[in-house]
C-alpha cells in the first residue's frame, strides 16, 4: 500500500518555518527613537494612562501640533493683522475721544457765552421796562394832578360837575 503523505502547501510551509526578527526600525522623525521591540505605530501612539482626561490633553497636544505645523504660518498672520487692527480702532477710539471731548468743550463755551448774552439782555430790558414803567406811573400821576387843576379852575368841585352831567 501506498503510505499517504500529507500535502502542505509551499506558502504555508514557509510562513510556519521562518519565524521573522524584529529589527530596530530607525525613526524618520528627529530625534525621535523606536524602543527595540515596538513598532513604529506603538511608538507613535501615546502611552496609555488610566486616566481618560490626561488621555485626551494629550491627544489634544497632538491635535495642536498638527494643526500648528499645517496653519501655523498663517494663524500668526491673522494674529499679527488682528494685533494691528486692534491698535488701529484703539488708536482711531482714542482720537475720537479726543475729538469729542474738544468739540463738547467748544459747545459748552459757545453756550455759555450764549447765555450770559441773553441774561444780559434780559436784565437790559427789565430794566429799561422798569424805567419805561416809572416813567409811565409818573405821567399818570401829573395828568390826573393837570385834570383835577383843570377841572377845578372850570367850575368848582369835579364831584358837583359829574352830577350835572
Amino acid at each position: 500500500m501506498k503510505a499517504k503523505t500529507k500535502a502542505t502547501p509551499k506558502s504555508e510551509s514557509k510562513r510556519k518555518t521562518t519565524p521573522r526578527a524584529k529589527a530596530p526600525v530607525e525613526s524618520i522623525s528627529k530625534g525621535a527613537e523606536i524602543k527595540e521591540g515596538t513598532t513604529m505605530a506603538q511608538e507613535k501612539t501615546p502611552p496609555q494612562t488610566a486616566d481618560p482626561l490626561e488621555q485626551e490633553a494629550v491627544g489634544l497636544g497632538n491635535l495642536a501640533q498638527i494643526r500648528d505645523i499645517l496653519f501655523g504660518a498663517q494663524i500668526r498672520d491673522y494674529e499679527k493683522r488682528f494685533t494691528r487692527l486692534e491698535e488701529r480702532a484703539t488708536q482711531d477710539m482714542a482720537n475720537l475721544k479726543e475729538d469729542t471731548r474738544n468739540r463738547l468743550e467748544s459747545l459748552e463755551r459757545y453756550i455759555k457765552k450764549e447765555v450770559e448774552s441773553l441774561s444780559s439782555r434780559v436784565k437790559t430790558e427789565q430794566a429799561d421796562r422798569t424805567s419805561d414803567l416809572k416813567d409811565l406811573s409818573r405821567e399818570l400821576k401829573d395828568l390826573s394832578s393837570e385834570l383835577e387843576k383843570k377841572i377845578s379852575i372850570l367850575g368848582g368841585d369835579p364831584k358837583q360837575l359829574e352830577l350835572k352831567l
